[in-house]
């Protein structure tokens, strides 16, 4: 029950454009683009987030492997 327009535009961002990228290269590894927005977070001070950001993420990809 969490709508996108309740997160901080930055991680917002964030997700869109992590999501964005697995969708567009599919063949980089999912762990590597997870692994790169953690660290872009980071940079930002979204550091309490990262488990969230990681749960997301892996959700999404899941997602796209089953619609895929």
């Amino acid at each position: 029950g969490w709508s996108l327009s309740r997160l901080p535009k930055v991680l917002e961002a964030l997700l869109r454009a992590a999501i964005s990228e697995m969708i567009s290269y599919p063949e980089t590894s999912t762990g590597i683009i997870i692994s790169e927005y953690l660290k872009l977070a980071e940079s930002f001070n979204i550091l309490k987030e990262n488990s969230f950001i990681n749960a997301i993420l892996d959700k999404v990809h899941k997602e796209l492997l089953l619609n895929g």
